[in-house]
């Protein structure tokens, strides 16, 4: 999660008026946020400040509801290196999961409270911090669909008309992001949860953008499930809804040959296609969240979301993973992490430092190899 230091950066970030509210052509931007202008000419750097927080809104980029879109920049100085982060919260693809998925920039960074402090990679203060000193540019998630959709006339059955744009809005940050850092010398693409998904999604468009590196790859507890547990009935809503055969599958191509059962042969797809950089992929071997989301997908998707009672058990969960585990493992550079927790997600919480797996490997130090441009190999279950 994105923070900022107080309140008075808040203000600077999201300007004096709310994130939602969509100013026309000739409206002057709040301060802190910039509109996009449409033209032929060289992208234009973003606005940026020195270990602070800067929000950027872009004309054509925009939330589910309809509302505008952008990303933040925090510059290090003299920093030659680049965390791209994609944004966690959740997916939009029924009544359930709509409700607890932000549809606005206000939401997500108002409303949840996400400019409070700093944790896991974004703690500059923290000596174990692999990134402490890299730039950050911070992707925040209000198109529900973990950051990949490219269907702007989207429909969720009993919840209505949804912009799933994720996939779009990159393509338009990215050449803004690459012009803000022209002389990046090493790029990690990263991203929780939704933003994991995203991750993976989305390194081949972050990998066009940066041609003069290799860029890196951590997904932090990414819905990268099969069928067996995510049921392929979830996965078709997934790709009707928020348009994955323009995205996702047309990426993947005929490594994905299950149009409903997707989500972990795209691994299998980066791990054939970038086979000269780390990929690294982490969850907790429990993950109590990602469970829950399976569970609704029972009984023809059906079932309860239900965070204290999940339909899909520790077990099944863990057995699942290594089935992930074992489509990947033939790729030396892919690598995996499976904490002992039911927690879900790690990379912008304090957790980020403390956990470990069952043997004692930590987290961080997987994390650190990783960034380095080492393979830490497979740890945990």
């Amino acid at each position: 999660m994105v923070r900022a230091k107080s309140l008075e950066s808040l203000i600077l970030l999201l300007g004096a008026t709310s994130a939602c509210s969509a100013p026309s052509d000739h409206d002057v931007a709040p301060v802190g946020t910039e509109e996009m202008a449409v033209s032929a000419t060289a992208p234009q750097p973003l606005p940026r400040l020195f270990d602070w927080w800067r929000y950027t809104e872009f004309r054509d980029a925009y939330c589910r509801d309809g509302s505008r879109t952008g990303v933040a920049v925090n510059a290090h100085p003299g920093s030659t290196k680049l965390m791209i982060y994609l944004e966690q919260g959740g997916a939009c693809f029924n009544e359930a999961t709509c409700s607890g998925n932000p549809a606005n920039v206000f939401a997500d960074l108002v409303l949840l409270g996400l400019f409070t402090g700093a944790a896991g990679v974004f703690d500059r203060s923290h000596l174990d911090n692999p990134v402490r000193d890299w730039n950050f540019v911070y992707v925040p998630y209000c198109t529900g669909d973990l950051h990949l959709g490219s269907k702007p006339d989207g429909v969720v059955p009993n919840v209505g008309p949804q912009r799933f744009v994720g996939f779009d809005n990159m393509q338009l940050f990215l050449p803004r992001i690459a012009a803000t850092f022209p002389d990046a010398t090493e790029v990690l693409l990263t991203g929780a949860s939704a933003g994991g998904a995203g991750s993976f999604g989305l390194l081949e468009a972050v990998q066009g953008a940066f041609s003069q590196v290799r860029v890196k790859m951590i997904n932090d507890a990414g819905p990268i499930m099969s069928s067996a547990v995510f049921g392929s009935c979830a996965q078709q809503k997934l790709r009707e809804y928020w348009g994955l055969s323009e995205t996702w599958l047309k990426l993947c191509g005929p490594t994905c040959p299950d149009q409903d059962d997707f989500l972990q042969d795209f691994g299998v797809h980066l791990g054939e296609k970038f086979t000269d950089r780390p990929l690294g992929f982490l969850v907790g071997a429990r993950d109590v969240s990602l469970r829950a989301y399976a569970g609704m997908t029972k009984n023809d998707c059906t079932g309860p979301l239900d965070l204290f009672n999940p339909g899909v058990s520790g077990d099944e969960f863990t057995a699942d993973l290594l089935r992930f585990r074992g489509k990947i493992q033939r790729f030396p550079n892919f690598n995996t992490f499976y904490g002992d927790s039911d927690l879900h997600t790690f990379t912008a919480q304090a957790g980020f430092y403390t956990l470990t797996t069952k043997d004692g490997t930590k987290l961080v130090d997987w994390f650190s190899a990783l960034v380095k441009g080492n393979n830490p190999g497979h740890a945990g279950p």
